[in-house]
């Protein structure tokens, strides 16, 4: 009688994306506007991202660069194992920015999916906007708070 296991597989897949990388992100959202939903165009948004090990077991942090005026910085936890990077939902309270309505302030949470890394110098993902609000200038007369929809499209390049 013999035994056999396989042992662990001992792919470090947190190297595969530490690192620096240049970043698109592009909000695409909507805001219920009376009976009606109204897109919001906003600007790409190119700035840069962190991504370090925190332990051995694959956890990691993500860090992205505000850039003023059109972003607030965006800080991600999330995890690496042989199905990709893992990003934990995140709740963001911050600015986008958009050329028809200035600066608009969102306070909305975001569900991301699990990214491929089998190209670990380019991570793309599109996260959906699962609830939240933003405070839009529509009418001119200030700003209203409006329920928001929509996702967010990250486009990393390392560098």
């Amino acid at each position: 009688l013999a035994l056999s296991s396989c042992g662990p597989d001992n792919t470090d897949y947190t190297e595969k994306v530490v690192g620096e990388y240049n970043i698109k992100i592009t909000p695409n959202i909507s805001v219920k506007y009376g009976n009606s939903i109204l897109p919001i165009a906003t600007e790409v948004i190119e700035t840069t991202a962190v991504i370090t090990a925190k332990d051995d077991d694959g956890n990691v942090t993500m860090q992205i660069n505000g850039v003023n005026g059109e972003i607030s910085e965006m800080f991600f936890e999330g995890y690496c194992d042989g199905l990709g990077l893992k990003l934990q939902d995140y709740h963001y309270d911050g600015i986008f920015y958009s050329p028809e309505y200035g600066i608009i302030y969102c306070d909305i949470k975001i569900k991301n999916p699990t990214i491929s890394i089998y190209n670990s110098k380019t991570l793309t993902w599109n996260s959906t906007i699962t609830s939240g609000t933003c405070e839009v200038n529509i009418s001119g007369l200030g700003g209203e708070t409006y329920t928001v929809s929509g996702s967010v499209l990250f486009d990393a390049k390392g560098k």
